[in-house]
């Protein structure tokens, strides 16, 4: 929707306002944005609706609710709400006493106390839910749903889950240190998580431990050696959630 349709959008705040939707800018605190804009009760008042930038004013209020990568999606998500509320005094309660969260893979938002979004709120809830779904909740960049290990899945650009998907599978090597070393045969590639084989296998052939038939292997003492360079490694990863 074209921002000359929409009283609250202006060119000027945007390029102004430019870094506050950046996901590793330095951020005003929301009590100094609302103290300059007017909003006293940042959880129910509806006057950050009437300020001069409400959208701006609603991410400041959420930054801990709204994650640094879909900070866009939000903020043009209420340039609609206020356009389609003009007139409509229910949808503007619901607008101003409605709640915004971040899952891992899902940006939310949901009725207040006391209020009931009609289908054209919920529809505008439920296409932001499905954009961010396709953007990195971290850094913005186009994204998908992944699923890291059996039970977490998480919306993230292929950079961002980089760390997450690698801290797993070293998770993984660790856990069966013990096992294979127990057992006391040589260890194959096929036995390594996948993002790890690469290095297993420069390892195994620097150290000669190929057999002559290529199927590369590591001898159980090696093995934890080379397992333990990678838990440290491992321990020093930073991972976004």
């Amino acid at each position: 929707m074209h921002a000359s349709l929409h009283p609250w959008a202006s060119t000027s705040w945007t390029e102004a306002s430019a870094s506050l939707f950046e996901p590793d800018s330095e951020h005003r605190s929301a009590e100094s944005f609302a103290d300059e804009e007017g909003a006293d009760d940042r959880n129910v008042d509806p006057a950050w609706m009437d300020v001069v930038h409400p959208a701006g004013t609603f991410i400041v209020m959420h930054l801990d609710s709204v994650s640094p990568g879909w900070r866009k999606v939000a903020a043009r998500s209420i340039v609609k709400m206020l356009a389609v509320a003009a007139g409509s005094p229910e949808r503007r309660r619901c607008i101003a006493t409605m709640r915004v969260c971040s899952t891992s893979t899902e940006l939310c938002f949901s009725a207040g106390d006391g209020c009931h979004a009609d289908n054209v709120l919920s529809g505008i809830w439920r296409k932001a839910r499905g954009t961010a779904r396709t953007i990195c909740k971290d850094c913005g960049r186009l994204a998908r749903v992944r699923l890291i290990g059996e039970d977490e899945s998480v919306t993230q650009c292929t950079k961002c889950v980089a760390p997450a998907l690698l801290q797993h599978e070293i998770w993984e090597l660790c856990q069966s240190v013990r096992f294979l070393k127990a057992v006391g045969r040589p260890i194959v590639k096929s036995q390594i998580p996948p993002l790890l084989r690469a290095s297993f296998i420069n390892t195994a052939v620097a150290s000669l431990d190929a057999n002559a038939e290529g199927n590369t292997q590591m001898l159980p003492a090696q093995f934890v050696r080379w397992a333990e360079g990678w838990r440290l490694i491992g321990e020093g990863l930073k991972v976004r959630h």
